[in-house]
């Protein structure tokens, strides 16, 4: 009975840190965070395209102090342009505050430059853009969140990683009336080497592939990912940051500008994730044979060895906190394993790991902050023994 109770109270204990954790890695407030494209510059008809932005404080009693960096558009393989720093905002607890045409006086970039704004303060906070065309008849533009910096994407696990690239869909692929620029965003400090790859659904088929490299802290403006293809409303846009890039934090972003020709009235689409959290917002850099976990903190490996041969787990990433391992063929999962926060329950960061498998296995854990190693192994021969350790590393926070 005793054992049981023991059970339902590492389940429930699970389910609560789960939960929380799930709503902390959502938040939008962020001391760090990005509007992935912004500018000043002519427009057809004598209009001028614009942005403005608002920052809130959502802390009840903390000041914010809070800086923004325009960071201006570079080609690919070019070297990062001067950054515009602005003079030190403060936000009151709860405040809101507006910086209309912001590239003008906030930032003053100057007329027809565009690039990507980033925020630093010392409390985390929120910022919503609405880039526009401004004419004598009114404006026409959308309006869109920024992203917090740990949301940007990091390098594929491997070539064939479908699941660690940005979409970008819903952009009126299949409308003439409708135009679309994609730009991208690099928030790290290393150069990025992305691919640009226009896919058709269902089929997943690739209809064309474009590779860039985008300079640390620099927005890329690649232009229409459409040219020459035909229209199709199934398409969407896939960024994807080569595998095997080191990257210490930050990654891509993607902004997608859909402006209606027929009213020069334009939205800004942001690329989506399918995972739940960026895999190298952390220290770890995910590869071909490791999983980055509990926010890219913690490195797993795990090697195996059959009667006959022996190899090294190919990583499947799934989640910030959970991933897998195949051995032997990528359809055939071998191991699941995670890695949670629970510093708020016993002060520990805890290990669980389950197999499908009867081989020899040695599943590494490395704590990247400090360099403490778990091992665990599992004998040839023998079923796979569940990985429940709620003690594994003394290391918070």
């Amino acid at each position: 009975m005793a054992r049981r109770s023991f059970s339902g109270l590492v389940l429930s204990v699970l389910l609560l840190l789960c939960a929380a954790n799930a709503g902390a890695a959502y938040s939008p407030a962020s001391p760090n965070g990005w509007f992935p494209i912004a500018g000043r510059g002519p427009a057809a008809g004598n209009a001028q395209v614009r942005t403005d932005l608002w920052l809130f404080n959502p802390d009840a009693s903390a000041q914010a102090h809070v800086t923004l960096t325009f960071h201006p558009a570079a080609g690919s393989g070019a070297p990062a342009g001067a950054a515009v720093n602005s003079a030190p905002i403060v936000l009151f607890p709860h405040e809101t505050k507006f910086f209309g045409d912001v590239t003008a006086a906030t930032l003053p970039a100057g007329d027809g430059i565009f690039g990507a704004i980033e925020w630093t303060s010392d409390v985390a906070i929120m910022g919503t853009a609405h880039k526009y065309v401004s004419s004598v008849a009114g404006t026409a533009g959308g309006t869109y969140g920024a992203t917090p910096s740990s949301e940007s994407m990091g390098a594929r696990s491997s070539a064939t990683d479908t699941v660690n690239v940005l979409r970008v869909f819903g952009l009126h692929s299949g409308d003439a009336s409708f135009s679309t620029a994609l730009d991208l965003v690099n928030t790290s400090t290393v150069p990025l080497p992305v691919d640009v790859k226009v896919v058709q659904s269902p089929s997943t088929a690739i209809l064309s592939s474009t590779s860039y490299t985008i300079a640390p802290k620099s927005l890329l403006r690649v232009g229409n990912p459409f040219s020459g293809i035909a229209a199709d409303d199934t398409l969407q846009v896939t960024v994807g940051v080569r595998e095997g890039t080191a990257i210490s934090s930050g990654g891509v972003l993607a902004a997608a500008t859909v402006t209606d020709l027929r009213s020069s009235d334009a939205n800004v689409v942001l690329g989506q994730r399918q995972s739940a959290g960026f895999l190298g917002s952390g220290p770890c850099t995910p590869d071909a044979n490791s999983l980055c976990l509990n926010s890219g903190r913690f490195k797993v490996t795990a090697t195996w060895q059959s009667a006959t041969a022996s190899g090294t787990g190919t990583a499947i990433p799934g989640s910030s906190d959970t991933g897998q391992f195949w051995f032997f063929s990528s359809q055939n999962v071998e191991m699941v394993v995670k890695v949670l926060n629970g510093c708020g329950f016993n002060q520990r960061y805890w290990v669980f790991a389950g197999g499908l498998t009867n081989v020899a296995v040695t599943t590494t854990v490395t704590d990247i902050l400090n360099g403490t190693v778990k091992v665990y192994t599992n004998p040839l021969n023998a079923a796979f023994q569940p990985i429940q350790d709620t003690a594994a590393f003394s290391t918070c926070p």
